[in-house]
C-alpha cells in the first residue's frame, strides 16, 4: 500500500470495532480520501458525525463545506454553508489547500457564492429604507417605540426623514434621522461595507457599540424620549436580528444542493 503506516493504522480504526481515535479536519480529509480510494462507505459515514462538531463549523466553516463537498454530503455542506456567513469569505490563498489535497471544485465553490449573494440580498432587504418606505416586516403595533411613534416634543424639531408606510391612516411616518441611520448601519455592516470584511451575522443589529452609538444620538434629540429610548432601541434591535435571521434562513435551500461536482 503507498500510504503510511500511520495513516493506515487511523483509516483500519475506523473500520473494526474499536474505539475511535481522536481525529482533526485535516485527519478528516485524510481518511475521506482513503474512504473513497479503497470504497469503504463505512468510513465515510462516520465522518459526518466529526464534521458536524461545532467548533470545526465554528472555527472553519469553510473547510467543512469543502470536505463535506467532496464526500458528497450535501446535508453536511448546508449545514457548513449557513456557517460560513458569519466569517469574511476566504481569498483565493486561502483556499489553495482545498484544490491541493481535497478539491474544493470550481462548482461548489460557484454555489457557495451565490448562496452568500443570495443570503446578502435576503439580509439586507430587511433593513433598507432605500425605496423611502418603511420595511414590510415592521409591525403597526410598533408604534410604542419612540422612533416610530408621533412625538410632538423635541423630536419634532430635529432632522427626520418621511417614509411610506401603509398601514398607517395617512399612509406616513416621520421617523427620526437616528433610526434611519442605525438601519443603514446594520445594512452596511451586513453588505461588509463597514470596513470589518463582511460579516453576514444577525447579531450585528445588537452589538453594543453600534446600538450605543445610537442611544447617544437619540438622547440629545429629545428630553421627552431619552428616558426610554435605551430600552426602546435594545429590543427593536433583538427584533430586527431575528428578522435578518428569518430572511437568510428563507433562502431556498435548493440553491445550495447538488454538491457533488
Amino acid at each position: 500500500l503507498a500510504e503510511p503506516s500511520e495513516v493506515l493504522d487511523l483509516f483500519l480504526r475506523f473500520i473494526y470495532p474499536v474505539p475511535e481515535p481522536s481525529i482533526s479536519l485535516d485527519d478528516i480529509g485524510i481518511l475521506l480520501e482513503l474512504s473513497r480510494k479503497y470504497d469503504s462507505s463505512s468510513v465515510r459515514s462516520r465522518m459526518r458525525a466529526h464534521l458536524l462538531r461545532p467548533t470545526y463549523l465554528e472555527d472553519d466553516p469553510f473547510a467543512v463545506y469543502a470536505l463535506a463537498c467532496y464526500a458528497d454530503m450535501p446535508d453536511v455542506a448546508r449545514v457548513a454553508a449557513r456557517h460560513t456567513l458569519a466569517q469574511p469569505f476566504p481569498t483565493p490563498e486561502q483556499l489553495a489547500w482545498c484544490q491541493d489535497a481535497r478539491t474544493l471544485c470550481g462548482q461548489a465553490l460557484v454555489r457557495l457564492v451565490e448562496y452568500r449573494r443570495r443570503c446578502t440580498d435576503a439580509a439586507v432587504g430587511v433593513t433598507s429604507l432605500a425605496d423611502g418606505r418603511v420595511p414590510w416586516w415592521i409591525q403597526l403595533q410598533w408604534r410604542r417605540f419612540c422612533f416610530l411613534s408621533e412625538c410632538g416634543w423635541g423630536c419634532a424639531k430635529a432632522e427626520r426623514r418621511t417614509l411610506r408606510w401603509h398601514k398607517t391612516v395617512s399612509g406616513r411616518v416621520e421617523v427620526p434621522e437616528y433610526w434611519a441611520g442605525y438601519m443603514d448601519d446594520v445594512g452596511r455592516a451586513l453588505e461588509g461595507r463597514d470596513g470589518e470584511g463582511g460579516r453576514l451575522n444577525p447579531s450585528v443589529a445588537r452589538e453594543q457599540r453600534r446600538v450605543r452609538c445610537v442611544v447617544e444620538e437619540a438622547m440629545k434629540v429629545c428630553e421627552k424620549c431619552a428616558g426610554k429610548v435605551v430600552w426602546d432601541l435594545q429590543e427593536f434591535a433583538g427584533i430586527l436580528e431575528e428578522a435578518i435571521e428569518e430572511a437568510i434562513s428563507s433562502v431556498s435551500v435548493t440553491a445550495a444542493s447538488g454538491y457533488r461536482c
